[in-house]
């Protein structure tokens, strides 16, 4: 038990730390940076762009029983994508009406992108608080629903999508309200919903003086504000002019993918997990950049859902067998080339 404590799971950890990680790193051993810092003779760059949430979790973890933080984050990333799994199955209950879970969870646990949901990335944390979200707006509980959605906007910039859909739905209710009571207690979870994110920029006011840093910071990563039909197109015309980027033609595959989801969610009634599929890939598109397209759109909750439906809706069990095995050895794959940090799977 010791060697695997002290050699096995810090190799995994490390193994597993590509690209972003390393800011998350920063965050649990140093806190937010003071200032931007030049990076890689790039750009000025600073780690004020990542959300508290998952690092806080981290060192609180580290804080408990030690370890490295990339080890620890390992582990607190598995345990958010069984947590999703399972609020996953019990919206599918909810929602398809599914009788049996396991489909879900043999399609989730197969998933060829599954990998980044046990990295020191917000994925999995992302994926299983907005789960949780969706389900408690389902079982009619805007409480539960808003509390949810406060921790999502600690964890990622996106998270202010479905606190924005949680507060048009509460202001439907404040509308209806017949009473000032029922019109004060409907407002409280518009109120909860976005709280995380509002607490994050109130510590970068007081810390930076700028309670937007973590947008302006953005422009280090090329992302500026761009049009997204243009920035979808573009490779699509450097195909047409006989110039093709493949790796840019990759990146729009997914946007289109991610699209193409959000367009089968609201065929179906889905509407809030269309908002939540549709949103980023449009906000993505904004920023004036297609990189880590696959990553946003393949770990995206409501994507996963989305291509849940389609997945069970094979009904040979060996076409469903086939498919899962391929997307298992697809992963396995995958895993192995993130260990070398490739620029498509950033």
């Amino acid at each position: 038990m010791l060697v695997y404590r002290t050699l096995v799971v810090p190799a995994l950890g490390q193994a597993m730390c590509q690209w972003d990680c390393g800011w998350y790193i920063s965050i649990v051993e140093h806190g937010y940076d003071a200032t931007a810092r030049f990076v890689a003779d790039c750009c000025w760059q600073a780690n004020w762009a990542f959300f508290p949430l998952l690092p806080l979790l981290v060192a609180g973890l580290q804080a408990v029983i030690g370890g490295s933080p990339a080890a620890l984050g390992v582990a607190v990333s598995t345990a958010c994508l069984f947590a999703f799994v399972v609020l996953g199955s019990q919206l599918r209950r909810h929602t398809r009406q599914e009788a049996s879970p396991w489909g879900w969870i043999a399609f989730v646990l197969c998933w060829p992108f599954g990998f980044y949901f046990h990295a020191l990335y917000t994925e999995a944390l992302f994926a299983a608080l907005a789960t949780a979200a969706l389900l408690a707006l389902v079982r009619g509980w805007p409480w539960l629903a808003a509390a949810a959605t406060g921790a999502l906007c600690a964890t990622r910039p996106t998270g202010v999508l479905l606190a924005a859909w949680v507060g048009l739905r509460q202001l439907g209710l404040i509308w209806r309200g017949q009473t000032l009571r029922q019109r004060l207690v409907a407002l409280g979870p518009a109120l909860l919903a976005p709280l995380g994110l509002f607490a994050f920029m109130a510590f970068l006011q007081l810390k930076l003086g700028d309670a937007l840093a973590f947008q302006h910071i953005q422009a280090g990563w090329g992302r500026t504000g761009s049009n997204p039909l243009r920035v979808l197109m573009a490779p699509f015309g450097a195909l047409l002019r006989g110039q093709p980027v493949p790796e840019d033609l990759y990146f729009a595959a997914w946007a289109l993918l991610g699209g193409a989801a959000t367009l089968w969610l609201c065929r179906r009634r889905y509407f809030a997990e269309a908002w939540l599929c549709g949103m980023p890939v449009l906000l993505a598109l904004c920023s004036g950049q297609l990189i880590s397209m696959p990553r946003f759109v393949s770990t995206n909750p409501a994507f996963l859902l989305a291509a849940a439906d389609c997945f069970l809706l094979l009904r040979s069990p060996l076409l469903r067998g086939v498919l899962l095995l391929g997307m298992v050895l697809l992963q396995a794959w995958l895993v192995l080339a993130w260990q070398q940090s490739p620029r498509f799977l950033m």
